[in-house]
Order: structure tokens, then C-alpha cells, then sequence
């Protein structure tokens, strides 16, 4: 029986650091979202990759899991 706490403390304190590390990472999105279209970071978040893609399964993309977090928290701020 305390292996079984021990594990659901663990899980718990996971699930705790990923809510943590994906809040920080929207807020960041945030700041970038209000810095305007002429810096570079801003770029980065919005525009597409002209690079050609490599062979395989496509991986997710940076901007997609942002997409997916907001709509996860109920964020009514739209990103392009």
C-alpha cells in the first residue's frame, strides 16, 4: 500500500510541474503575441517554415501544442 501512495504523490507532483511549465509557456506567448509583427520572436510564433520537410511521420508542431493548451484552459484569446 505505500508503494501505491508513493506513486500517486509522484504522479500528482508530475501533473503539478506539467501545469506549471505549460502556464509559464503561455504566458510567454503571450508576451510575444503584444511585441508586434516586426520582431523576430514574434516570427518565429507566427510564421510558417519555407524549409523543406524532412522524410517521416510529420512531429508536432511548437505552435500546434499552443493552440491545443489554450483551447485546453479555455482561452479566449485567438492565435492565427
Amino acid at each position: 500500500m505505500d508503494k501505491t501512495r508513493q506513486r500517486g504523490a509522484l504522479w500528482s507532483l508530475i501533473f503539478v510541474k506539467y501545469r506549471v511549465i505549460r502556464s509559464r509557456i503561455m504566458r510567454w506567448t503571450g508576451h510575444v503575441a503584444r511585441l508586434g509583427k516586426c520582431t523576430g520572436a514574434y516570427r518565429v510564433l507566427v510564421e510558417k517554415s519555407e524549409a523543406k520537410r524532412p522524410l517521416g511521420r510529420p512531429r508536432h508542431k511548437w505552435n500546434y501544442n499552443i493552440k491545443m493548451d489554450h483551447q485546453a484552459v479555455g482561452s479566449r484569446h485567438k492565435l492565427d
